[in-house]
């Protein structure tokens, strides 16, 4: 949960601060309309104030030009005639700058001025800006003004002025800029608020321009509506890049610490205090969410009589809900708009991207990101900031919170519909009052037909208010729920021992949620299925996690249900179909681990990939949709999955084939991705920022290939696949070494070509290979030990290098390293004793002996409900190494057990052949007559079932 973080009492009340707000010129107040125009603004309005940007100021020091710049050049423009308002100069006739043909003055202020020119030479219009004070410009102001055409020279956008030239004429510095032809946004607005949508679709527009600037390293730090030009079409381009920072650049400009420059209110709080060191892309940020606020309620989140007040504001003040100023501003586009303006700069959104991504989600119908405030959510974080008072327990405080938050809101709901609905009774009766006093007094002029329509529109009133009022409890639930869900549950996962107050509570909030889904019909039912089927996903995701399995089947039963309703209210959108693809694929393991029948699970897979075909093939784009190339990695991922399914079940032939079209269609979405235009000016971090993570997954479908080429016996093709794979590891890895995915990505390759090796007994070529993946996995751990999925990988890697060390006959390496898996394992099975847990544990604790641990765990796993397998085959395993260690009398009987293990799974589904064959553990097993008639009936069971 993001934390405002608190202002210390001293800070911004240094006298000097105050100074550097209240300089000459700042005439002692602020416009109501965000202050004179900017000179910068680049188009004619001629004879308009001065910059409105805080002067930089010492106490006792002035801001005007010098008076000494005196310039007596003839032929074109000079440093005195510059420095001039346009009514004391002369009038002329298209005096020069350099090859320009000034045409007129567009606006000054107190260190530039804009002039409309002509470009003599190439016969194009331009806004040409130039320093006041030329030759005797301060070091300070050169740098200033050298910065802002260095940083706009950098950014090619077509959301940002461009710069064309520059240059210096008679000791005056210029630069040339496109010339935009219409009119700021501050005039544009003129102090009336704008409707939502289009006020979402300009800063969407504007987010996204930032986040260029962003990622070309440049910071704008005085957004503000009198810096936003609407061109001719409406299209919004930022200007004015005057007190601009280049990001990585330390003193790229004038400003210092404890210097406040920008326009007060649109400066965000760090800004305000003078904190040039606090700077950062979310600073810009929070100066797009003030003027989201502006043009929604038709005012900025601050402004006081005074600008030394307004910064007072911005520090201390929460700005006023937009929707308390203009009622019928939407939620969420509130709830955007105030995720920006937090005064803790880790609170607001993590970047323009992201700012302009929610801002989509919005205008394309779907849940947005960002979550409001809620009275639930005021409460927890006063509980965080007062432990002692409030939580004497944390983790009973949580239960207490998330049950009375269940609790309450049917008497939420029930007690605001009893209130409305009696005060709506009220007003109807007064109305009937009313009509009948009116039909009395002019019954002459009124007819039947005029009765008629007053109770039609009553009842068209009664109606809209109604709908509201279920619209907006119906909000409440779902914020309420949302809390739970979001909040809590993930409170919950780092407690310790929390997994059973967590499941009551996911199976409270599903029975409430069921109720609102009955509940919930109409308009409103529409508007809320995206909303509905994100938390509900949520919900089974985490039982899922928790190893409730049939909570899960039943939640994600549900979650199809409303896709394939999103489908019937939607249309066959791309977005739609996509959805119900992702809920089909997310839904077939589970019941592929339920049912132990992998006929239900492929039964999903297939019609997911079946719909990610149709999408490709009969596309219906719409605002927000997947990209086509998102959608073609989608069917990839899928084909991947599938192909796990097959090799699963022995259909090796089926799984090499769903692995290569997955194959082929990763290598064209990044042949695609490189030839876009100007990827290839992309220096390599903008170049791994588009492809690093497709890469990956390319990779990854090219080891799964190389894997089941390998157990088809085609081991040359097999290894040429696994040494190109492995080899691109590398290369990405060289460029991020201290990245742990990159290091884990790398380990697991070369892991997963070590156990092929060594199932094949390649015992030699296995061992560098091995070590090299297992020495990745513990320097991985080592930085990070606390993480489960980090010490679940290197206990595989553990395992596997132990069975090497095994084979190659070295017993005491093998059991040191067998052990600490063992450790390892019991770690994690004590923090989440699911069944993979177990059965992992079952293993390592069989493998070094301890007979009475792992029969226990063996004996749990063949007592479990759902038909598995899969788990018979580990249980037979585990067995065999107990056999393995256990007296001589013993031993028959256990090996016993282990083949009548290994006959149940086959029994059950397993249809694995090769593992059967080449599995180390199972060893033990090889040999016999029993074993062997146990593979022939398991080829025979593999080729009596249908190819898919």
């Amino acid at each position: 949960m993001a934390r405002q973080t608190s202002i210390p009492d001293d800070e911004g009340k240094h006298g000097g601060r105050d100074a550097t707000i209240d300089g000459p010129g700042a005439k002692g107040t602020e416009s109501k309309t965000d202050g004179p125009m900017d000179p910068t603004a680049v188009w004619i309005r001629q004879g308009e104030g001065a910059d409105e940007r805080t002067q930089t100021l010492e106490p006792g020091k002035s801001s005007g030009a010098d008076p000494r710049a005196q310039d007596t050049a003839k032929g074109g423009i000079t440093a005195a005639d510059a420095r001039r308002a346009p009514s004391e100069r002369q009038s002329g006739a298209g005096p020069r700058i350099g090859d320009y043909e000034v045409m007129g003055e567009l606006g000054r202020g107190g260190m530039g001025v804009v002039y409309k020119a002509r470009h003599v030479t190439l016969n194009r219009v331009v806004a040409l800006k130039m320093i006041l004070s030329g030759p005797y410009a301060t070091d300070a102001a050169l740098k200033r003004f050298l910065a802002e055409a260095r940083a706009v020279a950098r950014l090619q956008h077509s959301g940002i002025v461009q710069i064309f030239d520059i240059g210096e004429h008679q000791g005056l510095p210029y630069f040339s800029l496109e010339f935009v032809e219409g009119r700021d946004l501050q005039r544009d607005l003129q102090g009336q608020p704008r409707e939502a949508r289009s006020a979402a679709e300009l800063v969407e527009r504007l987010a996204s321009a930032m986040q260029y600037a962003h990622d070309h390293g440049v910071l704008h730090r005085d957004l503000k509506p009198s810096n936003i030009l609407l061109a001719a079409d409406g299209s919004p381009k930022i200007a004015d890049f005057g007190l601009a920072k280049e990001v990585d650049a330390e003193g790229s400009t004038a400003t210092s610490q404890g210097t406040v420059m920008g326009s007060p209110s649109y400066m965000p709080p760090e800004q305000a205090r003078g904190e040039a060191s606090s700077i950062s892309p979310r600073s810009d940020l929070y100066s797009l969410g003030a003027i989201l606020y502006q043009i929604l309620t038709g005012r900025p989140p601050f402004l006081a009589d005074r600008p030394v007040n307004t910064v007072m504001q911005v520090i201390h003040n929460e700005p006023v809900s937009p929707r308390v100023l203009q009622p019928g501003v939407p939620v969420d586009v509130e709830t955007i708009c105030m995720k920006s303006l937090q005064k803790d700069p880790s609170a607001r959104y993590e970047s323009c991207r992201a700012l302009a991504d929610d801002l989509r989600r919005f205008l394309n119908g779907e849940p947005i990101l960002a979550r409001p405030i809620s009275r639930v959510e005021r409460a927890w974080r006063w509980c965080e900031r007062h432990p002692a008072t409030a939580v004497p327990s944390g983790l009973a405080g949580l239960f207490i919170l998330a049950t009375a938050l269940v609790a309450s809101w049917a008497w939420w709901t029930t007690a605001a519909q009893a209130t409305i609905i009696s005060e709506q009774r009220d007003q109807v009766q007064e109305q009937r009052d009313e009509a009948r006093k009116e039909r009395d007094e002019a019954r002459r002029q009124r007819t039947i037909a005029d009765e008629q329509r007053v109770i039609a529109n009553q009842r068209k009133v009664l109606a809209e208010e109604k709908e509201e009022l279920a619209r907006r409890q119906a909000t409440l639930a779902l914020e309420n729920i949302q809390f739970v869900v979001t909040d809590i549950d993930d409170a919950l996962k780092k407690q310790p021992g929390s997994n059973d107050l967590r499941i009551a509570i996911l199976e409270s909030v599903a029975k409430k949620w069921d109720e609102l889904d009955v509940e919930m019909t109409g308009g409103i039912r529409g508007e809320a299925i995206p909303t509905l089927m994100a938390l509900r996903q949520k919900i089974a995701s985490a039982l899922y996690e928790l190893d409730r399995l049939k909570e899960a089947d039943r939640e994600y039963e549900k979650l199809y249900a409303r896709a394939k309703e999103r489908i019937e209210i939607k249309g066959r959108t791309d977005s739609a179909r996509a959805n119900l693809a992702k809920v089909g694929f997310a839904w077939a393991p589970i019941k592929r681990r339920l049912t132990g029948d992998p006929t239900a699970a492929l039964g999903l897979l297939e019609q997911s990939i079946a719909v990610v075909r149709e999408t490709i093939r009969d596309p219906h784009p719409e605002p927000g949709s997947p990209t086509p190339v998102e959608i073609r990695e989608l069917l990839a991922v899928m084909l991947q999955n599938l192909g796990v399914e097959h090799l699963t079940q022995g259909r090796l032939a089926e799984a090499a084939a769903v692995f290569r079209e997955g194959l082929d269609l990763l290598a064209k979405v990044l042949d695609t991705i490189r030839s876009e235009p100007g990827f290839a000016e992309l220096n390599d971090d903008q170049k791994d920022s588009k492809t690093a993570a497709r890469q990956i997954s390319h990779d990854k479908a090219a080891i799964a290939l190389a894997y089941v080429l390998m157990r088809l016996g085609r081991s040359d093709e097999s290894f040429v696949m696994y040494d190109k794979a492995i080899a691109g590891r590398r290369e990405i890895f060289a460029r991020r070494p201290t990245m742990p995915v990159m290091k884990l990505e790398l380990a697991g390759h070369l892991g997963n070509f070590g156990q092929s090796l060594l199932w094949i007994g390649q015992l030699e070529k296995a061992s560098p290979v091995i070590t090299e993946s297992t020495r990745l996995f513990e320097e991985v751990f080592a930085a990070d030990s606390e993480k489960a999925d980090y010490k679940r990988q290197l206990t595989t890697a553990l395992y596997r290098l132990a069975t090497l060390r095994d084979l190659e006959g070295n017993s005491g390496e093998s059991l040191s390293l067998f052990e600490r898996c063992r450790q390892l394992r019991s770690e994690l099975c004590d923090a989440s004793p699911d069944e993979k847990n177990k059965i992992n544990l079952m293993l390592a604790e069989a493998r070094v002996g301890n007979s009475e641990k792992a029969r226990s765990l063996a004996d749990e796993l063949a007592a479990m409900e759902q038909v598995n397998g899969e788990r018979h085959l580990e249980r037979a395993r585990a067995l065999c190494q107990l056999a393995r260690k256990a007296p001589d009398e013993q031993r028959g009987k256990m090996l016993d057990e282990a083949q009548t293990a290994l006959e149940r799974a086959i029994q059950d589904g397993y249809r694995d052949p090769f593992r059967v064959e080449h599995e180390p553990d199972l060893t033990p097993l090889r040999g016999s007559e029993r074993f062997t008639r146990a593979v022939i009936e398991l080829k025979s069971a593999r080729s009596a079932e249908p190819s898919k």
